[in-house]
């Protein structure tokens, strides 16, 4: 039974996977890009790469709406392909207007059925790729793969430039316990500005506990709070000899 967005995620996707596609969930364009692009903050359900390296994006709605074809529409100067996909209903005549509208601004239209079954409607035309930009191509992420339980909903936990940043320093910490927090940045990709302002506010974020897999000792950083506790004597020691 297809009753809420996020029940139409896990069949959208397995038919981009089918013909050949990658997907990533909770997409938004970088902000640093935005203003080149000329892009609002809006998220995209779906990011498709297909076989062919083209992007295509998929919204997610269970009822056919004009906004979401506004939404929609929005999309078409950063992607090859846009897509919607709606929970199947019965073809009223308001219903198949709204479908023609989609055909004539070149969106593709997927219904999925009770039973989880994508029936296409009709495909999205291709763009040729000078009329795209490649801003949204440029923020997908490793973490965007991992959110197919939360696409299409409000819950939240979509991947960002903070979380990205967050699992990095995470991974790191892993390898290199006992590392330093500016090492630690040097050698990871990080979302702000320098070293130092990075520094500044994940040390803060660090000891309220909101980056799991990091806690701090005196400027070094490690994956359990037993080793910071620990590490924290052996320089404590250190320090008084």
């Amino acid at each position: 039974m297809i009753d809420l967005e996020s029940d139409l995620a896990p069949p959208v996707a397995a038919f981009h996977v089918k013909e050949g596609g990658t997907n990533y969930f909770e997409v938004s364009v970088d902000p640093r890009l935005r203003d080149a692009v000329n892009m609002n903050a809006s998220r995209a359900d779906m990011v498709t790469v297909t076989s062919g390296e083209l992007i295509a994006v998929t919204e997610l709605k269970i009822d056919l709406s004009w906004a979401l074809l506004l939404q929609a529409t929005l999309w078409r100067h950063h992607a090859h392909m846009v897509w919607i996909a709606v929970a199947e209903a019965k073809q009223t005549p308001g219903r198949l207007f709204a479908i023609d509208c989609a055909r004539r601004y070149g969106l593709g239209v997927l219904e999925v059925d009770a039973r989880a079954r994508v029936n296409v409607h009709h495909r999205p035309v291709i763009r040729r790729p000078e009329d795209i930009s490649d801003a949204l191509r440029a923020s997908l992420t490793e973490g965007h793969k991992r959110d197919l339980a939360i696409c299409g909903t409000n819950r939240g936990g979509h991947a960002t430039r903070e979380r990205t940043t967050h699992d990095s320093l995470a991974t790191y910490a892993a390898a290199h316990s006992g590392a330093s927090l500016l090492q630690a940045l040097q050698a990871t990709k990080h979302h702000y500005r320098n070293v130092n302002e990075a520094a500044k506010a994940l040390e803060k974020l660090i000891r309220k506990g909101k980056i799991p897999g990091v806690h701090l000792g005196k400027g070094r950083i490690y994956p359990t709070a037993e080793e910071a506790r620990r590490g924290f004597v052996e320089d404590e020691g250190r320090d008084r000899s």
